[in-house]
């Protein structure tokens, strides 16, 4: 599995436009950002009210925009509001239809150039048909016994519409709602370990991964795209997980040598793989 093409620091503010979309995809707009990219099987999907397709770019594909903009100037368009409502009521339909096999029931905040504030809500199941940045955390949860590292690993289920059966970060979820990465850390700690608050909060953010690749969403290609926050969390020897979901089938607490010959075949989370390998990197086999 090939490295990131950049960790940054923990503190950056990367924007969530895209930069470009890959070929054979649509680029998707929402006012005079780009900000996702939808693959032509789900372009018959699109919902009218809340999309326009417009003209075809050098790629084949029709450039899609969102109708929406809630700022003066801006008259005719549709308020953010009105916009929130009908994505959801989309995402509702869709469900209906058996088009989003990763339904979450859970809504996520989306943003563009200007990170200060959303620009729109949304199911968080519509976040990969439409190419659009999904906010999440990865928790490298790990003890030291006699100064030699111990990662705490997990398998997900094969239940998962997302990397079913694969190995992960012990702690990893995507961040909803108006939620901090730190806030989003402490409840999956809760939810997927047991771990409890006070000591959740003592992870240490160590960087962001960007992760860009198209996959699958079911049977219909779509264009994954996740910021990842990465944290360090150091915990006792004795501590024993205790998930509270059902998103888990196995845990393990193993030596970094053995992590490190799994994270050599294609068994791992991309960004699981990512975070896991940093982690080494960083404190090394011993």
């Amino acid at each position: 599995m090939n490295p990131p093409a950049a960790i940054g620091p923990a503190t950056s503010l990367l924007s969530s436009a895209l930069p470009s979309p890959p070929p054979g995809f649509a680029p998707l707009w929402f006012r005079n950002e780009l900000i996702g990219a939808v693959s032509p099987t789900w372009l018959p999907h699109l919902d009218n009210r809340l999309f326009k397709l417009g003209e075809i770019n050098e790629d084949g594909q029709p450039v899609v925009r969102i109708r929406g903009g809630d700022r003066r100037g801006e008259s005719g368009l549709v308020p953010a509001p009105t916009l929130n409502r009908w994505f959801a009521e989309w995402a509702e339909s869709l469900r209906s239809r058996a088009l989003l096999p990763g339904w979450r029931g859970e809504i996520v905040h989306l943003y563009g150039v200007k990170e200060s504030e959303s620009l729109l809500q949304m199911e968080r199941s519509l976040v990969r048909p439409l190419g659009l940045l999904l906010r999440t955390v990865q928790v490298n949860v790990f003890s030291l016994q006699d100064k030699r590292l111990k990662i705490w690993v997990a398998r997900r289920t094969d239940t998962k519409p997302v990397d079913p059966g694969k190995l992960d970060c012990l702690v990893a979820g995507g961040i909803a709602g108006d939620e901090t990465p730190l806030e989003a850390l402490v409840r999956e700690c809760q939810e997927e370990a047991g771990i409890p608050r006070a000591l959740a909060r003592r992870a240490v953010p160590v960087g962001v991964i960007d992760s860009i690749a198209p996959a699958m969403d079911g049977a219909a290609p779509i264009l994954h795209r996740e910021r990842a926050t990465l944290y360090d969390l150091k915990v006792p020897l004795e501590f024993s997980p205790a998930p509270a979901d059902a998103e888990l089938a196995q845990v393990q607490c193993l030596p970094s040598v053995k992590v490190l010959d799994s994270l050599a075949v294609d068994v791992w989370t991309r960004e699981g793989a990512w975070a896991t390998r940093d982690l080494i990197a960083r404190r090394g086999l011993a």
